[in-house]
Parts: structure tokens; C-alpha cells; sequence
């Protein structure tokens, strides 16, 4: 993972970096649990609460990601893509306004069936370049 750090080479494995993030992550918390299910219930408790607070941070994201993506009556989020060469453009159409400014990053999933199936299963980073409402 320490080399997957690595900037340049993040840039070019974003994927890999992403998805062994991920497993690490999951291994790391079943590792944990094994080693805590036969301790003491003090620190069963707190695993349990940083379960509690991971979860409550989830939550919140996944309802933010409704909050922005959804509004009663309006069509869902639209991306058209123009391709120049190496530069990539998106146009985002989005059902409420969001408040970005140039610089920011966001991490952008598109679901098409052009892309392929498993396209909703990649969410890549993106700089703001412009951004107007």
C-alpha cells in the first residue's frame, strides 16, 4: 500500500490503489475481531462503538449522495462527455445546485450500460476546473 501511495504511481493505478485499500481495510477489521472475540468486554465494547461510528459516518454520506443526486420532480443527474484528446470534459447536470469552487476534487461514478456493467462499481477522482450554476 505504501507504494501505491506513491502520487505518480496512484495517478496511473487509481483502480488498484483503491480496491487494495478496500481489502486491506476489511482484513484489517476481521483481523481485529478475531483478536478481540476472546477479550475482555470492555474492548468488545469499544469495537463495537468504532463499528457504531464508521457506520453513523456512512449513513451520513449515503444520505448527503441522496440529498444531492435526488429532487422531488427532477430528473436525475446527467453527465454528458466530450473527449479532445487527452482532456476529458464533463458537463454535469444536476438536479439541485451544489457549491464547488476550481481546485476542489470530487469523485464522479457513472452508470451507463455503454461503459459496461461493473462501471457503477468505479468512482474516479476529478479536478474542478470550472464551475458555474
Amino acid at each position: 500500500m505504501a507504494v501505491l501511495s506513491i502520487v505518480p504511481l496512484r495517478k496511473h493505478l487509481y483502480e488498484v490503489a483503491d480496491k487494495t485499500h478496500k481489502a486491506l481495510a476489511i482484513i484489517i477489521a476481521f483481523s481485529t475481531w478475531q483478536h478481540i472475540s476472546t477479550a475482555a468486554y470492555v474492548q468488545q465494547w469499544l469495537l463495537f462503538t468504532l463499528i457504531g461510528m464508521i457506520g453513523l459516518v456512512h449513513a451520513v454520506q449515503f444520505l448527503l449522495f441522496l440529498y444531492r443526486n435526488t429532487r422531488w420532480g427532477k430528473p436525475f443527474p446527467k453527465a454528458d462527455i466530450i473527449i479532445d484528446g487527452v482532456i476529458v470534459r464533463i458537463v454535469l447536470q444536476l438536479p439541485r445546485p451544489i457549491k464547488i469552487d476550481a481546485g476542489q476534487y470530487i469523485s464522479l461514478s457513472i452508470m451507463s450500460p455503454a461503459l459496461g456493467y461493473w462501471s457503477w462499481a468505479q468512482s474516479h477522482p476529478f479536478t474542478i476546473t470550472s464551475w458555474s450554476l
